[in-house]
């Protein structure tokens, strides 16, 4: 189905010993026109995977902010209550 939008290719080896693709024929579209299909149908991809990702990035914050603010406070409970032992 791609290989139509971006044209045939042939593994050749470079004058350097490296090992490159290079087009044979060319495609229905252009090079930067490829790159943005290609990127947007893997983005898409990604998104139907995981729909809510997201929304639990966001409520990821939310929890390490939460757990930072009750880290702080239990220190400083820690501190009052020992400060009469030391």
């Amino acid at each position: 189905m791609l290989e139509g939008l971006q044209g045939s290719q042939s593994l050749s080896r470079e004058s350097d010993g490296v090992m490159a693709l290079m087009p044979t024929n060319k495609g229905m579209l252009s090079q930067a026109e490829y790159d943005q299909l290609v990127r947007d149908l893997v983005n898409y991809l990604a998104y139907t995977t995981e729909p809510k990702q997201q929304v639990r990035s966001e409520l990821g914050l939310w929890v390490i902010g939460f757990l930072s603010v009750f880290t702080i406070l239990s220190l400083l409970l820690k501190k009052e209550y020992w400060r009469d032992v030391h």
